[in-house]
């Protein structure tokens, strides 16, 4: 018996089926591929220049009575040799070619090797610099 002035309960909600297609044809999650490793291949054999031992010494800007640019001269110390050479752009000296020199560096090229040496820092001798 049902208690007087009280409605039986509804029933449940009839059961729905849902599709569960639509999730299988799309990729929620992929997994990276496999690395693919190489096997490193050796280079050509090169044989790496020795060490340039060399020192700048100085750098030495000459005027040109020509009235054109400045010249630049470079002192370098040469280890090898023990001495100290003054020479300027395309210039051999030992076992390297000056290819340029500029105010604050010089730039030596050896076979297929090129170094640039800079100055520590540039000192000028003048109105305004030292005696």
């Amino acid at each position: 018996m049902a208690a007087s002035g009280s409605k039986p309960a509804d029933p449940p909600p009839p059961f729905v089926e849902i599709d569960l297609s639509g999730f299988e044809r799309v990729q929620l999650w992929a997994a990276p591929p496999p690395a693919s490793i190489e096997p490193v291949k050796p280079g050509p054999q090169t044989t790496s220049a020795p060490p340039l031992k060399v020192d700048l010494v100085a750098i030495i800007t000459e005027d040109n009575s020509d009235g054109e640019a400045p010249v630049h001269l470079v002192a370098i110390y040469i280890h090898a040799d023990e001495r100290v050479e003054i020479v300027r752009a395309g210039e051999k000296i030992s076992s390297f070619v000056i290819v340029e020199v500029t105010e604050t560096s010089v730039t030596l090229m050896r076979g297929d090797v090129t170094r640039v040496l800079m100055l520590d820092h540039a000192v000028g001798v003048g109105a305004e610099g030292g005696s």
